[in-house]
């Protein structure tokens, strides 16, 4: 198992409560979306808007992506497994 590389995991802000997640660490929360994307979601308001950490560099704050990941819908996606027993439920109804 590799582990995450020191500049992409998250970054303690000055005050240390809240850490800064830079583009690089998104992935490691699960957010798998590409630079473009992000900025069309921001313009869109469907995603947190970042900060500025740096001259060159912005991060959003944990508890900013953890709020926006708790408000989204949750996907459940159904396996063939549980389409088999429908399936077969449909046919001795028949």
């Amino acid at each position: 198992m590799t582990q995450t590389p020191e500049h992409q995991k998250p970054r303690a802000s000055g005050d240390g409560l809240d850490p800064f997640v830079p583009f690089e660490g998104l992935q490691s929360l699960g957010i798998t979306f590409c630079r473009q994307y992000l900025r069309e979601m921001i313009v869109r308001g469907d995603f947190p808007a970042a900060t500025r950490v740096g001259r060159r560099r912005i991060g959003w704050r944990l508890s900013e992506l953890r709020r926006w990941m708790a408000a989204r819908p949750k996907v459940v996606l159904k396996g063939a497994a549980e389409a088999e027993p429908n399936k077969a439920e449909n046919e001795a109804a028949a």
